[in-house]
């Protein structure tokens, strides 16, 4: 969905907070070859510096260490003009909706933004971060909306053909397929006539188109 997004919006930069291990900053490289991923982490453990080995050769990703609610909006206002998205994995939350939400205000060439783990559920309850992102961004969707689930169903199918039939044709390969991780939301801060349609998510996502 990420990559998606990021390829119909023409991101030219991604600026990533919370990279761990690097899975999803390698992604980025991989799927996004002409943007620049700029990759904030604040820990310093066995994680971090598998993450830092691990993008060490990632031409077009650049490493930051620091403090992702001042690092973010701080390299956002160092790539303008150009067209940035924001991948919010640490801070989570409340705190990561801020980020967003005040790099929106901030800065118009920030097209759009996600956040990890916004599920509907936490430990049972009502998740208080989605909560902030709703109340934040009256006008969100999320991926585990069954409009949305319907579609996925739809693409899932698809792939799975297109899978079979790669299968067949190379039975030595395995397709190239970019897979997305855990929970993720997605925020569209300006109005646009076009209706984004992401596909191939297992996460729940956040889509906000803000009234002009």
């Amino acid at each position: 969905l990420i990559i998606h997004t990021c390829r119909r919006l023409g991101i030219e930069v991604v600026i990533e907070s919370g990279r761990a291990r690097g899975q999803s900053t390698a992604m980025l490289s991989k799927y996004l070859p002409e943007a620049v991923i700029h990759s904030v982490e604040m820990r310093e453990d066995a994680d971090a510096r598998i993450g830092r080995a691990r993008c060490a050769t990632l031409s077009n990703v650049i490493l930051h260490q620091g403090n992702g609610s001042f690092e973010v909006p701080r390299l956002a206002g160092e790539v303008a003009p150009k067209r940035t998205a924001i991948l919010c994995d640490g801070p989570k939350g409340a705190a990561a909706v801020s980020i967003i939400a005040h790099c929106f205000e901030r800065w118009p060439h920030v097209c759009v933004g996600f956040i990890h783990d916004m599920r509907r559920l936490d430990h049972g309850a009502p998740s208080p971060h989605r909560a902030a992102a709703v109340a934040r961004f009256p006008n969100a969707k999320f991926s585990d909306d069954p409009k949305l689930l319907a579609r996925k169903s739809a693409s899932t199918v698809a792939c799975c053909r297109l899978w079979k039939s790669v299968q067949r044709s190379r039975p030595t390969r395995t397709p190239d397929i970019p897979r997305s991780t855990s929970t993720t939301s997605l925020s569209l801060p300006r109005t646009r006539k076009r209706t984004l349609q992401p596909v191939t998510t297992k996460a729940a996502t956040v889509v906000v188109r803000p009234r002009a």
